[in-house]
């Protein structure tokens, strides 16, 4: 599914009817990826359930959302009450400097491990070096 830059990323399906929903980022630097990525907004911070579906269930970043029809969200939140929504953070860096994951980041109550809206995958891509 075609997602926005005013709302979420990315949305895909997978075989199983899970939904996957991804936030991309670029960051420049060698910096580690982490929590500052993640926007913090009125809703709640990116990829939490309640900045993606809203306190109850009302589809806060999904609302916003465009490239997807009525019956596209009504089924995404469908999903969501279902429990087969997943989450994946996607980081993109310019260069290898041997980042990672800042425990900010992984030890952050909503997302983190066991966190109510835990991060389902992180993934970290660094772009070769040009010589």
């Amino acid at each position: 599914m075609k997602a926005s830059a005013n709302g979420i990323d990315n949305i895909y399906k997978d075989s199983n009817g899970n939904f996957i929903i991804e936030e991309s980022k670029f960051v420049s630097g060698s910096g580690n990826a982490g929590l500052s990525g993640l926007s913090s907004t009125a809703d709640g911070r990116q990829l939490t359930d309640n900045y993606l579906f809203g306190p109850n269930n009302d589809g806060e970043a999904l609302s916003r959302t465009s490239g997807l029809s009525q019956s596209q969200k009504e089924e995404i939140r469908a999903a969501f009450d279902s429990g087969k929504i997943k989450t994946c953070y996607t980081v993109v860096k310019n260069r290898h400097a041997g980042a990672g994951v800042t425990q900010g980041l992984t030890k952050q109550p909503e997302l983190g491990v066991g966190g109510s809206s835990q991060i389902g995958e992180i993934v970290i891509i660094e772009l070769p070096l040009n010589n």
